[in-house]
């Protein structure tokens, strides 16, 4: 199966390789962007009504990048360019004649979904290294999302900066004005204040109705707006050098809690300072760490034999992440922050004191973390510090090569020894051309007091083009590696995965279709310790159509060959035995255009299950008549047959109904319930978030998590008052 495994890649990459044609390599002579320096004041309205804005050059010419690279776009927009002894401005004219009944906004939340959303994008290249983006978006109602970039692969999507903009929607457009304080921005620190700078610079406009994506300079559809070595320059800019750069936010929180007939509840106060010590280096310091306002975890039903992967939510910890990424989500993560401060359940564990400090250069990387959490007796939770050190060297254009350690010590309980494990990893990222990377990383793990003495590896070569993809992922995982402050999928298993896609967009097809993407995904795992085959499946998708409008249909078939050596129980009431099936899933995908006031999105599945057969159905209905109010409804159900002995009978659903209102982007209220009959919990929370001031929050919580179905658990309640205000020294 290895053999043909491999036969399958050459082909599969060689036939891709062949039909790729409109990939074009980075401009040797890039364009020229100017930045002139303000006289007046500017006030940031949306209106560039200000004599600098008239008196400014307008940058121009942007091109389709999607759907037809290099084509003409729709409505042109118009950039200019401001900078004072505080901030970099950036103004921009969206030219739509539909005015407001043209423009896509679904809501108004921070960090918007980019592919939903009419947006104007800055991305920055402040150590014109070609390799770094800090990207600042912006709807036509004034919602702010912002990004850092890496490479074009490490998104840290929850980064937030200080920085304002204002929008004004008129019968002819939209405009944009944005504030950047250099405080923000990172940048090569410069002699003085009168030393000139260049930077990379990148503009790209979403027109979502159309679903066209446009920009200046042009970048190839197959890439994001993020890769810096297509951008332009930025020129005249005069930064001032560093200075005092200290951010203090301070919070203050009343929880008050109630179980069992009886409340709890006490004031708490913590915070975190940030110091940008220069444009390069960045500490963080936490004290008393508090996450009540962070989003709820959605819930799922796991029938798999493996563990689920959650996203991180929690603020303090998403700022930087990808410093810290070397794995795979889904295989094999060294570090992963919700082994600090979280249980094995999700249930936060109270957070003492901690430290991070980010050093980032044109040549090299430095991430530094120290966590201490608090003991929990009742809990039979040890006293914990964790320490990461992350260290890579950037070689060449585009390459790096990187080291890890990971040092995690539980103080010993009345239950338990106290414990020490280590985490030493290797690590390197090659773009090999414009289309060709390669990923690798091992790691080794030592345990003191337990056991946990094993290695594990990952390595994920690419070739993305407009043409397509193909990928071949290989990760190892021994039967003793143990991650204490990571995340193992599975251990004792040898991954081999690949998946390739063709972007199909021939000449006779109908102009509302965009692309045919037919897709082919190979997943072998076996064991480590035998090398026998403990799972294998394929993913056929031969109709995968992707409309003009950004809809979807896909039909997939989906063979497993299933070899569990021990019982395994996917939900309460089901037992699969030890064995060996074969079975057939077949799969319909549908999902309609997202930005359209409303939607829906469905995912169906039908077929064999280990000895039975299962039905699921997930669909999600959304109605977002106004950008100020969404409602959405999700239900995820599952239907077995059979499974675990003949005659057996098991139905699970899963509802959950989202309410958003926002009387504009500072001022939302979040409301959000999951009705689980897998685990018979039903679950509430509700926020109301009002930003008085640039990432100043005053917070009002509500959580409820209640037994369903007669279910024996104690109902829990809460209420949460915080307050977080952040000065800039």
């Amino acid at each position: 199966m290895r053999s043909a495994l491999n036969l399958i890649l050459i082909a599969g990459f060689f036939c891709n390789v062949a039909i790729a044609q409109d990939v074009f390599d980075p401009p040797k002579s890039r364009l020229k962007f100017e930045a002139r320096k303000a006289i007046e004041r500017i006030t940031i309205d949306g209106r560039l009504t200000e004599t600098d804005w008239g008196q400014c050059p307008v940058a121009s010419g942007f091109l389709q990048v999607e759907p037809n690279q290099g084509d003409s776009t729709f409505f042109q927009t118009e950039v200019r360019i401001l900078f004072d002894a505080e901030h970099l401005y950036i103004g921009a004219y969206c030219r739509d004649t539909l005015g407001y009944a043209g423009v896509r906004v679904p809501d108004l939340r921070r960090d918007f979904d980019f592919f939903t959303n009419d947006l104007f994008s800055v991305s920055i290249d402040g150590f014109y290294d070609q390799r770094s983006a800090m990207a600042f978006q912006v709807n036509p109602y004034g919602a702010l999302r912002d990004l850092l970039v890496f490479d074009d692969r490490l998104f840290d999507r929850d980064w937030d900066g200080i920085w304002t903009a204002a929008t004004q929607v008129s019968d002819s457009g939209w405009t944009v004005e944005m504030a950047i304080p250099f405080a923000t921005l990172r940048y090569s620190a410069p002699d003085d204040s009168a030393t000139v700078q260049v930077w990379g610079i990148q503009f790209t406009r979403i027109i979502r109705r159309e679903n066209q994506v446009t920009s200046l300079p042009l970048f190839p559809r197959a890439y994001t707006s993020y890769r810096m070595s297509y951008a332009g320059d930025l020129v005249g800019m005069m930064p001032p050098p560093p200075r005092l750069n200290i951010r203090l936010q301070p919070y203050l929180l009343q929880d008050v809690r109630a179980s069992n007939n009886v409340v709890t509840g006490a004031p708490q106060v913590g915070g975190e300072v940030k110091w940008a010590i220069t444009p390069n280096d960045v500490l963080d310091l936490t004290v008393n760490t508090d996450f009540a306002q962070a989003d709820v975890d959605r819930q799922v039903i796991n029938l798999t034999r493996f563990s689920v992967f959650f996203p991180e939510r929690r603020q303090f910890f998403l700022e930087s992440a990808s410093l810290f990424s070397l794995g795979a989500d889904n295989y094999i993560q060294p570090f992963f922050s919700r082994r600090i401060g979280l249980d094995a359940f999700g249930n936060p564990i109270a957070i003492d004191a901690g430290a991070r400090y980010v050093r980032r250069t044109t040549s090299e990387n430095i991430g530094l973390l120290f966590i201490q959490t608090r003991a929990d007796d009742r809990r039979n939770l040890p006293q914990s510090q964790f320490a990461v050190a992350r260290f890579s060297r950037n070689l060449g254009e585009e390459n790096r090569l990187g080291a890890m350690l990971n040092v995690r010590q539980d103080a010993a309980t009345p239950a338990t020894l106290s414990t020490t494990n280590i985490v030493t990893s290797l690590d390197g990222f090659w773009r090999i051309s414009p289309s060709w990377s390669y990923q690798a990383m091992i790691s080794n793990s030592q345990t003191r007091g337990a056991n946990g003495n094993g290695f594990g590896a990952y390595s994920f070569l690419a070739w993305n083009d407009n043409a397509g993809y193909v990928g071949l992922v290989n990760a190892l995982v021994s039967p003793d590696y143990n991650a204490g402050t990571g995340f193992v999928g599975r251990q004792n298993v040898v991954v081999t995965s690949l998946g390739m896609y063709p972007n199909f967009r021939p000449d006779w097809k109908p102009s509302f279709i965009r692309a045919f993407e037919p897709d082919l995904f190979i997943n072998l795992f076996h064991g480590v310790s035998d090398g026998k085959l403990q799972e294998a499946s394929i993913q056929f998708s031969p109709i995968y159509i992707t409309f003009q409008s950004g809809a979807n249909l896909v039909f997939s078939i989906q063979p497993n060959w299933q070899f569990p050596t021990e019982r395994f129980t996917p939900i309460a009431g089901v037992s699969v035995a030890a064995g060996e099936y074969t079975f057939t899933r077949f799969e319909l995908r549908i999902s309609s255009d997202q930005s359209a006031p409303y939607s829906m999105s469905f995912a169906g599945s039908s077929g064999g299950y280990f000895d039975g057969r299962l039905h699921s159905a997930d669909l999600t209905l959304r109605a977002r008549p106004i950008p100020h109010l969404a409602l959405s409804l999700r239900w995820l159900w599952n239907e077995l047959y059979d499974v675990g002995g003949s005659g057996n009978y098991r139905q699970t659903h899963l509802l959950a109904p989202e309410l958003r209102l926002a009387l504009n982007p500072r001022l939302q209220l979040i409301a959000f319930y999951q009705y689980n009959t897998a685990v018979n919990v039903g679950t509430l929370n509700a926020r109301l978030a009002w930003e008085f001031l640039p990432l100043s929050f005053l917070y009002l919580v509500i959580n409820d998590r209640s037994p369903i179905n007669g279910a024996s658990f104690p109902r829990e309640e809460q209420g949460i008052f915080k307050i977080n205000y952040i000065h800039q020294l």
